[in-house]
Protein backbone atom coordinates (compact mmCIF):
# COMPACT_ATOMS: atom_id res chain seq x y z
CA UNK A 1 0.00 0.00 0.00
CA UNK A 2 3.10 2.20 0.16
CA UNK A 3 1.97 4.01 3.30
CA UNK A 4 4.26 4.76 6.23
CA UNK A 5 3.61 2.86 9.47
CA UNK A 6 1.10 4.37 11.92
CA UNK A 7 3.14 5.82 14.75
CA UNK A 8 2.25 7.42 18.06
CA UNK A 9 3.12 10.23 18.14
CA UNK A 10 2.95 10.78 14.35
CA UNK A 11 6.20 11.92 12.76
CA UNK A 12 7.14 13.77 9.60
CA UNK A 13 8.05 12.33 6.21
CA UNK A 14 11.35 10.79 7.33
CA UNK A 15 11.27 7.77 9.63
CA UNK A 16 14.96 8.16 10.57
CA UNK A 17 16.39 11.07 12.51
CA UNK A 18 19.39 12.75 10.96
CA UNK A 19 22.53 10.73 11.70
CA UNK A 20 20.52 7.84 13.22
CA UNK A 21 21.72 4.34 12.39
CA UNK A 22 19.19 2.15 10.60
CA UNK A 23 19.07 -0.44 13.40
CA UNK A 24 18.57 2.28 16.04
CA UNK A 25 15.72 3.76 14.01
CA UNK A 26 14.05 0.36 13.68
CA UNK A 27 14.31 -0.29 17.43
CA UNK A 28 12.86 3.15 18.18
CA UNK A 29 10.09 2.94 15.59
CA UNK A 30 8.87 -0.49 16.66
CA UNK A 31 8.14 0.94 20.12
CA UNK A 32 6.15 3.82 18.55
CA UNK A 33 3.82 1.66 16.43
CA UNK A 34 0.12 2.48 16.84
CA UNK A 35 -1.57 -0.90 16.20
CA UNK A 36 0.40 -1.28 12.99
CA UNK A 37 3.26 -3.22 11.51
CA UNK A 38 6.80 -2.38 10.50
CA UNK A 39 7.81 -4.71 7.66
CA UNK A 40 11.51 -5.44 7.19
CA UNK A 41 12.46 -6.21 3.62
CA UNK A 42 15.73 -6.66 1.79
CA UNK A 43 17.97 -8.98 -0.18
CA UNK A 44 19.55 -12.11 1.31
CA UNK A 45 22.25 -11.39 3.92
CA UNK A 46 21.10 -7.78 4.42
CA UNK A 47 20.63 -8.27 8.18
CA UNK A 48 16.84 -8.65 8.31
CA UNK A 49 16.92 -11.46 10.87
CA UNK A 50 19.45 -9.62 13.05
CA UNK A 51 17.44 -6.39 12.95
CA UNK A 52 14.18 -8.24 13.60
CA UNK A 53 15.69 -9.95 16.63
CA UNK A 54 16.87 -6.61 18.04
CA UNK A 55 13.38 -5.15 17.49
CA UNK A 56 11.76 -8.13 19.24
CA UNK A 57 14.12 -7.72 22.21
CA UNK A 58 13.11 -4.04 22.51
CA UNK A 59 9.42 -4.97 22.48
CA UNK A 60 9.86 -7.72 25.09
CA UNK A 61 11.83 -5.37 27.34
CA UNK A 62 8.95 -2.90 27.05
CA UNK A 63 6.46 -5.61 28.11
CA UNK A 64 4.79 -5.84 24.68
CA UNK A 65 3.31 -8.94 23.08
CA UNK A 66 5.19 -10.14 20.02
CA UNK A 67 3.98 -12.22 17.09
CA UNK A 68 6.41 -13.38 14.41
CA UNK A 69 5.69 -14.68 10.94
CA UNK A 70 7.88 -15.36 7.92
CA UNK A 71 7.59 -16.59 4.39
CA UNK A 72 10.13 -19.11 3.21
CA UNK A 73 11.85 -18.72 -0.14
CA UNK A 74 12.31 -22.47 -0.40
CA UNK A 75 9.98 -24.35 -2.67
CA UNK A 76 8.97 -27.90 -2.04
CA UNK A 77 8.64 -30.50 -4.73
CA UNK A 78 6.98 -33.86 -4.51
CA UNK A 79 7.78 -36.88 -6.60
Amino acid sequence: MQRPPRLEPPIGPSLRHEGEELSAAARRLVLELDHGVLPVQGPPSAGKTYMGARMICELVRAGKKVGVTAVSQKSSTTS
